[in-house]
């Protein structure tokens, strides 16, 4: 096998398979034009010879490095002046990608790692860039008139150590930024910032971006802020990639703007989340700290590294949005891009923007389980969804029917949007859970048969297990619902409220270790916790036998969200520890907010736990006073003991 040291140029079209869709026979005669009046001659005048031709790009053997920069950039600028007057639509722009290494030689073939380099570093250019290794800067610094950038060690796909990587400074060169372009019917990109960490696999360049069409300015270099030390997290960072998700800003006062706004950016969460690979903290807490304070501080209290926040307009037909990630621990900005589409394509473009976000990482997007498809190829199909979703979050009895009621209604126009089902379903299981209906075990029964439905998605299997696992601890099938509820974290391990709910049912199967486990996994995900995530772990612990703990957990509970049942548990609780003083004060405080509860009202609440848990639990509370049934005259004039 012949092997040989040589200089390989990858050249790419960017945004190829968007030119040719919309417009391929004009893309192929502009290409085949490009190709033969500039790019042949100006490689064949640096002594250069092309050794491979794809549809939309190049590979180019050099046998001197100067003379491959060289004619790199000779491409680009003649590129931007044959693009001068071209409309926005129809230019052609290539990323550039040049490596100084060991090649095997195959016939007029070049194999082997130097080549792959050249392509990874392709891909890291900017649209009009040129990037090269750090062997090339050693060899041509001091040889040509341009400067070079550097932008650090690049982790790459495939190449098992980091690649030194400068980006080539075109000054004075007459480059229209991609940025400012508007396309018609595609989703464009502008860029991207290198995250300078071995464990986040980046690929990021800097790029200098122009005020876009829809009035959305952008900064012409990436931002620095103030490092936040590890030390100084709330929490100790994950072993993984860690992110949280800001809703995007919107620049309106339109309630509907805001609410799609938050649509987005919430389905950009809800993509990542599927991620085994990434640590992706909860809405529910991230979306706390809208506005409120600066990413660096956002990233310190959730205990993350990445913050990931961005801005939403729609105007003129089109929906822009731009997306940036800032390095709390490096203190800077590391990737910003801008999206472009028309507003007919907004249910897709948490998918769209997802997709860049993982490419950006260069971790593999193309598994069915990395996000949810589209909900709906339709824009108002979709915005029903999320005015469901704003209803069904209030957990209340009116807000969850109506919440049903529309999402019916986006289900009935379009019947392949199995997400509005499945939240069909979870509104039955609320109805249930909460005895907002009569009818709870046939609405138990309906959510399981739109649960069932939903899991033909495989993007929305976790979720569906999720409900499945929560609809059989009503019916007393603990067996079965962990089964679904711990398939359903596999499935999504940063959902923070599949882990709570795991954590209900463990202890009330009598699970009191593995229930405060599934329950600290929750509050670590989800750092601004619903007061809920407490009740598991407080029961864990009396169930563990660690009284002092569970009363600690329940006072913490009760100080979030005061509710007469979590005085009950605590009653209890003071009553194992022998404090019955303390006892009886819970169950005062209890009774005024429920004057007439008795031990059946306790039996309905905790219905779903193993019964030889609430047999002793029952002796206690009527100890402390509680009646088995309320009097005639307490139910009538409210004249309770």
């Amino acid at each position: 096998m012949e092997r040989k040291l040589t200089t390989i140029l990858a050249a790419d079209v960017v945004g190829y398979s968007s030119l040719m869709e919309n417009d391929e026979a004009g893309t192929f005669d502009r290409l085949r034009a490009h190709r033969k009046e500039l790019f042949e001659p100006e490689i064949v005048k640096h002594h250069g010879r092309i050794f491979k031709l794809m549809g939309d790009g190049l590979l180019a053997e050099f046998g001197s490095v100067v003379d491959a920069v060289e004619c790199a950039v000779a491409l680009q600028r003649g590129l931007a002046e044959r693009n001068a007057n071209v409309p926005d639509d129809q230019r052609i722009e290539v990323r550039i990608g040049i490596n100084l290494g060991e090649v095997i030689v195959e016939g007029e073939d070049r194999l082997g790692e130097g080549v792959n380099i050249a392509a990874r570093l392709e891909q890291l250019a900017e649209p009009g860039g040129i990037c090269v290794s750090g062997k090339v800067t050693k060899e041509v610094e001091k040889k040509l008139s341009f400067g070079f950038e550097p932008m650090g060690e690049q982790k790459v796909k495939n190449i098992t150590e980091p690649i030194t990587v400068f980006k080539v400074r075109l000054d004075g060169m007459p480059h229209r930024p991609a940025a400012m372009r508007r396309e018609s019917r595609k989703w464009t990109w502008t860029t991207s910032a290198l995250v300078n960490d071995g464990r986040l696999l980046g690929l990021l360049g800097v790029v200098v971006l122009g005020t876009v069409a829809a009035g959305i300015y952008l900064s012409a270099s990436p931002k620095d802020f103030p490092p936040v030390s590890p030390d100084l997290m709330a929490f100790p960072l994950p072993p993984k990639i860690s992110v949280a998700v800001l809703p995007f800003n919107v620049d309106s006062a339109d309630t509907t703007e805001a609410l799609i706004g938050r649509g987005v950016s919430s389905g950009v969460r809800q993509r990542l989340s599927k991620r085994g690979d990434l640590f992706i903290i909860s809405e529910h807490s991230s979306f706390q700290l809208d506005g409120k304070i600066g990413a660096g501080e956002a990233a310190r209290r959730l205990g993350v590294r990445y913050v990931l926040s961005g801005r939403f307009e729609r105007q003129d037909g089109h929906v822009f949005i731009d997306a940036r990630l800032i390095d709390a621990i490096a203190g800077r900005e590391t990737w910003h891009q801008h999206f472009n589409l028309e507003s007919e394509k907004l249910a897709q473009a948490s998918d769209e923007v997802t997709k860049n976000i993982l490419a950006a990482l260069n971790l593999n997007s193309s598994g069915s389980n990395d996000w949810p498809s589209s909900p709906s190829e339709s824009a108002e199909v979709w915005l029903l969804h999320l005015r469901a979703e704003e209803k069904w979050l209030q957990t209340a009895r009116d807000e969850n029917a109506e919440a049903r009621r529309v999402w019916q209604q986006a289900y009935s126009r379009d019947p392949n949007f199995l997400l509005a089902l499945l939240m069909i379903g979870w509104t039955e299981w609320a109805d249930a859970r909460f005895a907002w209906r009569e009818d709870w075990f046939g609405a138990l029964d309906r959510a399981e048969r739109d649960a069932q439905t939903a899991m033909a998605s495989q993007s929305l299997e976790s979720c569906a297990r999720d409900l499945l696992g929560s609809i059989y601890l009503q019916k007393m099938d603990h067996a079965r619902a962990l089964e679904f509820a711990r398939q359903a974290v596999a499935a999504d391990p940063n959902e923070a409220d599949a882990w709570g709910r795991l954590a209900v049912i463990e202890v009330f199967a009598g699970n009191p270790r593995p229930a405060i486990q599934a329950a600290q996994t929750a509050i670590r995900l989800n750092p601004y916790y619903p007061a809920w995530y407490l009740m598991p772990i407080a029961e864990a612990y009396r169930l563990d036998g660690n009284n002092a703990r569970a009363i600690e957990a329940a006072l913490q509970e009760i100080r979030r969200s005061d509710n007469f049942y979590a005085r009950l548990r605590l009653a209890i609780y003071f009553t194992q520890a022998g404090d019955r003083d303390r006892a009886l004060e819970q169950v005062s405080l209890a009774r005024k907010a429920w004057p007439t509860l008795t031990i059946s009202d306790w039996g309905w609440l905790s219905r779903f736990k193993d019964p030889r848990q609430t047999e002793g639990d029952r002796k206690i509370l009527s100890q402390l006073g509680i009646p088995e049934f309320v009097s005639f005259d307490c139910l009538t004039h409210n004249q309770c003991p």
